[in-house]
């Protein structure tokens, strides 16, 4: 695979206004997916266990083996700058992304997008069966479990692969 957009994803330690990104994970051009746990910055104290029970990432592995904010958000900009990197809960992720470059003190150097502004609706124009091997396929190709963000980002470049090529193939290019 070459020439795909970039793909991003945070988990997050809740849903709340106080929640912060512990983990992101984005693509790079061909398909390369890079993952970093996120050391929570100063005054990120927000923890809801229910969340914890979703993406089963306990707090002290965070600050066990989590990168400072900055560093984080350095990385981010050096690998992203210029690129939008698209994701499937745009509202959400946007923030993330603001609460740790905020901490970070920094400006991010890339955009954030939504996954379906690139993505055809296959299920506008392909059969169904077709759409249920789709995503039975991107989630053989995830690689991991869901609420990971590194496999979330492969699982949503799957989809937008494997969607391109059924659309060509059945003459929708």
């Amino acid at each position: 695979m070459a020439d795909l957009p970039g793909m991003i994803d945070f988990e997050a330690s809740g849903l709340g206004p106080e929640s912060y990104p512990i983990e992101v994970a984005w693509s790079d051009p061909h398909g390369h997916v890079e993952a970093h746990y996120i050391d929570p910055a100063p005054g990120w104290e927000d923890w809801d266990p229910e969340a914890e029970a979703i993406h089963w990432i306990p707090r002290h592995l965070l600050r066990d083996c989590g990168k400072p904010v900055a560093w984080v958000a350095e990385r981010m900009n050096a690998v992203l700058a210029g690129r939008t990197v698209y994701c499937d809960a745009p509202r959400m992720d946007a923030f993330w992304c603001r609460r740790l470059f905020e901490a970070a003190g920094r400006d991010p150097a890339f955009q954030v997008g939504s996954f379906w502004h690139i993505h055809p609706d296959p299920s506008a124009r392909l059969p169904y069966r077709l759409v249920t091997q789709i995503l039975e396929r991107a989630e053989a190709a995830r690689g991991g479990r869901q609420h990971e963000a590194d496999s979330d980002v492969r699982f949503l470049l799957a989809v937008y692969w494997l969607t391109r090529q059924a659309m060509k193939e059945q003459g929708h290019a």
